[in-house]
């Protein structure tokens, strides 16, 4: 949906709902390193390492009210705002043995699923501690590849608000000073990254980073 521009303010939102398949995810030079199973890639069919299923993202740019004249319009007339909103899934977790398990010297075999595999409930402090049960997973039997299947769970999904605030006065009629805000995570919210996905980890299960806090920078660019 998109509010065109008019009366100083503009505004557009769009909503994905995806899914997206494949064996592989990514390829390099050397293709057999990426993936699991060397001898029956169709086996790890599921969804992509990047896959997002849901997907809401709104802007808008907003021309504030300008006082009329003298001092007020010349401090307070001429800002601009804009931000972006962006709520989205997170991305699917693969469980992975993190030791060549199947004896083919390719190293990517996934784990053993030996219960179905819970999400822990409770508060934020104990989801980061261990996002999953973690007792449902257990090293794949030697010479084997695991049974967990591909990107089976999903890691934290995120809100997140970008912000910027900017005006520009008038020296002269050909020269012009612009000063800009950008506020980068407005919010600060904890956007935190996938958990450790490898059993063979001491940390399995456990969130153990997160994407950048709030970042704030300013700038002034003179026109002429």
């Amino acid at each position: 949906m998109e509010k065109r521009f008019a009366h100083g303010f503009t505004v557009s939102a769009n909503y994905t709902f995806a899914k997206t398949i494949d064996q592989v995810s990514y390829l390099t030079d050397l293709c057999g390193v990426n993936t699991i199973n060397p001898y029956n890639v169709g086996a790890t069919r599921a969804v992509s390492d990047f896959n997002v299923p849901q997907r809401f993202v709104l802007n808008y740019l907003w021309q504030l009210p300008s006082p009329k004249a003298g001092i007020a319009k010349a401090l307070l007339g001429g800002w601009e705002t804009t931000a972006i909103w962006n709520w989205q899934s997170g991305f699917p977790l693969n469980f992975v043995s993190a030791d060549d398990r199947s004896l083919t010297a390719v190293g990517n075999d996934l784990a053993d699923v030996v219960k179905p595999p819970t999400y822990t409930s409770g508060d934020l402090g104990s989801r980061i501690f261990r996002w999953f049960d973690t007792s449902a997973f257990a090293s794949a039997r030697l010479g084997t590849f695991g049974n967990a299947g591909r990107n089976i769970m999903r890691g934290p999904g995120t809100f997140n608000i970008d912000f910027s605030a900017h005006k520009v006065f008038t020296i002269r009629e050909r020269l012009r000073l612009q000063y800009r805000a950008e506020f980068f995570n407005v919010l600060n919210h904890t956007l935190l990254n996938n958990p450790d996905t490898a059993f063979a980890d001491s940390n399995f299960g456990r969130i153990t980073g997160a994407r950048d806090p709030r970042i704030i920078q300013m700038a002034l660019k003179l026109i002429f």
